[in-house]
C-alpha cells in the first residue's frame, strides 16, 4: 500500500514538473517572440545576446545588415559581431562625429560599452552602439548613418568653397557691393575691403548703408540718374561712370556694373555691384590721344619745317653768294649780310625744334656721359637764374652714358630749368638738378610699370621749390603753344620739344607736383654700353689741296637752292652738272662722258626721290660717292622713304663750310663713308681750306 502511495506521489510530481517545464518552455517562446516583435518594430537594425554571449534575437533590419548572422544564426554570438565591427571599422573624422549626433542624443542617458562605425562593402555606413541591459543582455543597435555623412561632408566642402570664394572677393581689386532689395531701402549687406577703399568709407560702416549713401563721394555724369533707374526701378543690368577726387587732390575714375539676380519666382533677390578702378585705363587713354594730337602735329611740323628750310637755303645762299662780290671797302654791307646770315641760321634752329616735336631725329645718335654733360652746363644756366635762385647740382660718381648727343641733353635740361625758374614766384628759391642710375628696385612701381624691364635707365630730374601745378596744368604741360605765362615770358614750345625729344630717345617723363608744392620732373633715359668717342675737331693746316680735279652732279628739284649750292661748288673749282630732278639727273650723267665723283642730291623731289635715283644711278657708276640734302630730317621713322644707314647726310639749310668739307672727304677718301670720326676730322679740315681760301680771295 505505501509502495503505491509513493508511486502516486511520484508520478504526481512527474506531471507537475512536466506541466511546469511545458508552461516554462511556452512562456520562453512566447517571450522570445515578443522580444522579437518589438525588435522587429524598430526602424534600426539590433541584435541581443545573452548573458553568456549567444545569439538571442534579431530584427530583420539586423539579418540585412550582417550576411553570417543570416547564414548560421544558430551559432552566431556576441564576439562574431565583434570581429564583424573590427574587420569593417572606418576612422573617425569630423564629417562622421556630426554624422552620429542625431542619433546618439537618444541615447545619451544610456550606458555605452563601445560604439564604432563601419562601412559594408557597398559603401553604406552604420554607427554600431553596444548597450547592456537590466537582464544582463546585450543589445547592439545598428544605425545607417550613410545619408546623414554624405550631408555633413557637402556641408563641409560648402563650407570650404564658401570659405574660398569669401577670400578670393576679400582679395579681389574690384569692389564687390551687394545689396537686398526685399528688405526695406534695398540696404547693402556685404561689401568687400576694396570697396571701402575706393568709396573712401571704412568697411564695417558700408554694411547697412543705402546705394544713394555710396553714390554721395562720386561725381557723376549726365547719364547718371537714367542708368539708376534703369538698374533699380526697372531691374535691368547697368554700368555707371563715377569719377571722385581723394585728399591728396588726385582723381580717380571707376567703373559700376549693377546686376539684379533673380529668385524662383522672378522677384529680385539681391543687387551685385562691381566696382572697377579704371584710373589707369582713363590715363592710357588720355596719353594715347595725347600723342595722336602730338603726331598730328609734329606732322604739320615737319612740312612747314621743309618749305622753311628751302626758303632759309635761298635767303643764306644768295647772302653769301653777294658777299662775295662785295668790295674789300664794303665792310658795312658785308656786316649787314653777315646778319642775315646770322637770322637765317637762328630760323633753321627754329626749324629744327619744329623736327624734334614732331619726332624726327635731326642729327646722328651719339653716345654722351648725361653725368658730365649737365655739370659742364652749370655755369651756363647759372646764366638764366636770378641770383635769388640757388642751383644745386647733385651727381652720381659713376659715369651714366646715354644714347644722346650733348646738344640734345642741354636742350632738354635748359627748357626744364628755364621752366622751374619762372615757376618760383617767391622771392627766393632753390632748382635741384639730380642725375643718376637708379637699379629697378628703387623705382617706384608706377615708373617701373611704364619702362621696359629688360633695360637700365638713367635719371635726369629737376625739382623746384616754386607754385607747383595742378591736375590740369599737369595734363597739358607738354601741348605745344600751352603757357601759363604771359605772353612776352613764352610761347609754350619749350616743354613740347622737351617731350619730343625725350619720346625719340625711347625715354619716359614723370611728373610730381601739386599747388604750393613745387615740382619734380624726371626724364629716365636708356643706359648705353657704348663709350662716348671724343672727337677733335679742331683744323688742320694743310698745303694747298683744291677740289678742281673733281666732278659733281647736283640734284635738287628747287631752282634757287640748285643755282647756289652749284655755285658754290664752281668756288672750289668743281665741275658741276646740274639737274632739276631725278630723271633729269639720268639724262645728263648718260650724256656725260667722263667721270662723276659725288652725286649731291635732294631726297624729297617729284617723278623719282633721291633715293631712288642713288640705286639707279650707282647700279650705271658705281664709284660714284652720294650725299644726301633735305629739308625733312633724316631716318624719319614714319615714312616709306629711309636714308641708307651711314649714309653722308646734310639738313637743310646747309651750312656750306661744312658742305665743301664733307664733299672733300669722301671724293679724296671714298672708302671711309662709314667711319664717322675720320669722316669728321677731315671735314673739318677740308672745311678750313675752304675759310682759308675765302681769305685770300677777299
Amino acid at each position: 500500500m505505501l509502495y503505491w502511495v509513493v508511486i502516486g506521489l511520484f508520478l504526481f510530481a512527474l506531471g507537475v514538473l512536466s506541466t511546469a517545464l511545458l508552461i516554462s518552455c511556452r512562456n520562453q517562446r512566447r517571450s522570445k517572440e515578443i522580444m522579437e516583435g518589438i525588435l522587429s518594430a524598430s526602424i534600426y537594425g539590433k541584435v541581443l545576446f545573452d548573458e553568456e554571449g549567444d545569439f538571442y534575437a534579431a530584427n530583420q533590419s539586423a539579418h540585412k545588415i550582417i550576411e553570417s548572422l543570416t547564414e548560421h544564426p544558430e551559432t552566431f554570438n556576441q564576439q562574431e559581431l565583434v570581429d564583424f565591427m573590427f574587420d569593417n571599422a572606418v576612422d573617425m573624422d569630423e564629417n562622421l562625429r556630426n554624422a552620429i549626433v542625431s542619433y546618439t542624443d537618444p541615447y545619451s542617458g544610456q550606458e555605452e560599452n563601445f560604439r564604432e562605425v563601419v562601412q559594408l562593402k557597398n559603401g553604406r555606413l552604420f554607427l554600431i552602439i553596444a548597450q547592456k541591459t537590466k537582464l544582463k543582455y546585450t543589445l547592439f543597435i545598428l544605425f545607417d548613418i550613410s545619408r546623414q555623412w554624405r550631408q555633413e561632408a557637402s556641408f563641409t566642402l560648402l563650407g570650404e568653397k564658401n570659405n574660398q570664394l569669401m577670400m578670393a572677393i576679400e582679395a579681389a581689386s574690384v569692389g564687390v557691393i551687394i545689396s537686398t532689395p526685399k528688405r526695406r531701402g534695398n540696404p547693402v549687406s556685404f561689401v568687400n575691403s576694396a570697396a571701402g577703399l575706393m568709396t573712401g568709407f571704412a568697411k564695417e560702416d558700408l554694411a547697412g548703408k543705402y546705394w544713394w549713401q555710396l553714390f554721395e563721394v562720386f561725381d557723376k555724369d549726365e547719364m547718371f540718374d537714367s542708368l539708376i533707374e534703369a538698374a533699380f526701378e526697372r531691374k535691368s543690368p547697368a554700368e555707371i561712370s563715377l569719377s571722385r577726387v581723394d585728399e591728396d587732390g588726385r582723381s580717380h575714375w571707376y567703373s559700376m556694373a549693377i546686376t539684379p539676380v533673380l529668385d524662383d519666382y522672378g522677384a529680385v533677390d539681391l543687387f551685385i555691384g562691381i566696382l572697377k578702378d579704371t584710373t589707369d585705363l582713363k590715363v592710357k587713354e588720355a596719353e594715347f590721344f595725347q600723342a595722336q594730337k602730338l603726331e598730328a602735329l609734329g606732322q604739320l611740323s615737319a612740312g612747314i619745317a621743309h618749305d622753311f628750310n628751302n626758303i632759309l637755303s635761298i635767303i643764306d645762299g644768295y647772302t653769301r653768294l653777294a658777299s662775295k662780290k662785295l668790295d674789300s671797302d664794303a665792310a658795312v654791307c658785308e656786316d649787314y649780310l653777315q646778319r642775315v646770315c646770322t637770322a637765317t641760321q637762328r630760323g633753321a634752329a627754329l626749324t629744327k625744334r619744329l623736327l624734334t616735336f614732331s619726332r624726327h631725329k635731326v642729327v646722328a645718335e651719339k653716345t654722351s656721359d648725361l653725368r658730365q654733360v649737365v655739370q659742364d652746363q652749370e655755369i651756363l644756366l647759372s646764366a638764366v637764374l636770378d641770383p635769388s635762385i640757388k642751383l644745386v647740382m647733385q651727381a652720381a660718381d659713376e659715369n651714366v652714358f646715354v644714347k644722346s648727343s650733348p646738344d640734345v641733353i642741354s636742350q632738354i635740361l635748359m627748357n626744364l630749368v628755364i621752366n622751374a625758374r619762372d615757376a618760383i614766384e617767391a622771392e627766393s628759391g632753390t632748382i635741384t638738378i639730380h642725375v643718376d642710375h637708379p637699379s629697378a628696385a628703387a623705382l617706384p612701381d608706377d615708373i617701373s610699370a611704364r619702362l621696359d624691364d629688360e633695360r637700365d635707365y638713367a635719371r635726369l630730374s629737376v625739382a623746384d621749390t616754386g607754385c607747383g601745378m595742378d591736375q590740369n596744368t599737369r595734363e597739358k604741360l607738354f601741348d605745344p603753344f600751352f603757357t601759363t605765362k604771359s605772353a612776352d615770358r613764352g610761347t609754350g614750345l619749350g616743354m613740347s620739344v622737351v617731350y619730343g625729344l625725350v619720346k625719340d630717345m625711347d625715354g619716359y617723363i614723370d611728373i610730381q607736383s601739386a599747388p604750393g608744392d613745387g615740382s619734380v620732373i624726371s626724364i629716365y633715359l636708356p643706359l648705353s654700353s657704348d663709350v662716348p668717342e671724343e672727337v677733335s675737331l679742331a683744323p688742320m693746316e694743310v698745303e694747298g689741296k683744291y677740289l678742281s680735279r673733281y666732278t659733281a652732279m647736283v640734284v635738287d628739284d628747287e631752282p634757287d637752292v640748285l643755282e647756289i649750292t652749284c655755285s658754290m661748288l664752281r668756288d672750289v673749282g668743281m665741275t658741276v652738272i646740274e639737274a632739276v630732278n631725278g630723271n633729269d639727273a639720268l639724262a645728263k650723267q648718260d650724256e656725260y662722258e667722263g667721270k662723276i665723283d659725288i652725286l649731291v642730291t635732294d631726297v624729297l623731289m617729284p617723278e623719282l626721290n633721291g633715293i631712288k635715283l642713288a640705286e639707279l644711278f650707282l647700279s650705271l657708276r658705281p664709284d660714284t660717292n652720294v650725299l644726301y640734302i633735305s629739308g625733312y630730317p633724316a631716318l624719319r621713322d614714319d615714312d616709306h622713304i629711309q636714308i641708307p644707314e651711314h649714309s653722308p647726310f646734310l639738313a637743310k639749310p646747309v651750312e656750306y663750310e661744312k658742305l665743301i668739307g664733307l664733299i672733300g672727304e669722301l671724293v679724296s677718301h671714298p672708302g671711309n663713308m662709314n667711319e664717322e670720326t675720320d669722316l669728321m676730322k677731315d671735314q673739318s679740315r677740308w672745311t678750313f681750306e675752304y675759310a682759308r681760301d675765302k681769305q685770300v680771295k677777299k
